[in-house]
């Protein structure tokens, strides 16, 4: 009996964008817009300043990751094209 695998987005913050500092993971979502969202608003909770900037990596269970956005620039781009 098969399944349908279904994707989710977790959704890192690393500072100043890179993954050999401080980062950490701030959720995993069902839904790619709350994912991007989620980023953007922890963004700007740690100060707007793109001390940390969002990850959001796509997956499914046991499966690898595969980065869809490594900045919060590409994340609110990501955000528009959606949203249109």
């Amino acid at each position: 009996m098969g399944f349908l695998l279904v994707p989710v987005y977790a959704v890192e913050m690393l500072r100043w964008g890179d993954p050999e500092n401080h980062h950490y993971l701030i959720g995993v979502y069902s839904d790619f817009q709350k994912a991007l969202a989620a980023g953007i608003e922890e963004e700007r909770y740690r100060g707007g300043c793109g001390k940390y900037e969002p990850r959001i990596s796509e997956c499914e269970v046991d499966g690898d990751l595969r980065t869809i956005c490594a900045s919060i620039d590409v994340a609110r781009k990501l955000l528009k094209t959606d949203e249109e």
